[in-house]
């Protein structure tokens, strides 16, 4: 009978253990996923500040590429003499990779494809054999040029708090 009394005691005791093994607390497990969640979370959040910034850094590399290749002294060239510099096809096609390649924001996406479509119609005109449209294709890119990368600059600054830092063309449009 003592033997019996043992058995079954150790038997409750057994069955009680793993009963309150598995009731009772999980080692922490759900406090480590709940911080294994916000590290994810956090995690998350500076990948998306670093994209951010990244996207910000290849959007002034491409202004100052774009600033080099002096659409204006370009356009203002081809108003006086009718044609276009020799040498003037690879600057253009560099900015136009540039412009092609670099990530915009949503709110300058649209422009940046129009930009890239003019940019692309300059090319073209300038490794043809027709020069008639020259003129225009020159014209597009200058303007869309100084109204572009002006929206950028302003659009740059305002992302760091500044609200005017004076960077649009007023003589866009000018024939001479």
């Amino acid at each position: 009978m003592k033997r019996r009394v043992l058995i079954v005691l150790g038997a409750v005791l057994l069955v009680g253990g793993i009963a309150a093994a598995c009731t009772s607390d999980n080692g922490g497990l759900e406090d480590r996923v709940t911080k294994l969640e916000q590290e994810r979370t956090s995690l998350a959040e500076e990948v998306a500040a670093i994209h951010e910034q990244t996207m910000y850094a290849n959007m002034v590399a491409t202004l100052n590429l774009l600033d080099d290749v002096g659409f204006h002294e370009l356009y203002t060239t081809i108003l006086e003499t009718r044609e276009a510099p020799a040498g003037t096809s690879g600057p253009v096609r560099t900015a136009l990779r540039a412009v092609a390649v670099t990530e915009w924001p949503d709110e300058l996406d649209a422009a940046a494809q129009d930009f890239q479509q003019k940019l692309q119609t300059f090319f073209d005109v300038l490794r043809g054999e027709d020069q008639s449209s020259l003129r225009d294709a020159a014209q597009a890119a200058h303007d869309m040029y100084h109204g572009f990368t002006g929206d950028c600059w302003q659009f740059l600054a305002a992302s760091i708090g500044l609200e005017d830092i004076g960077e649009r063309g007023d003589h866009l449009g000018e024939t001479n």
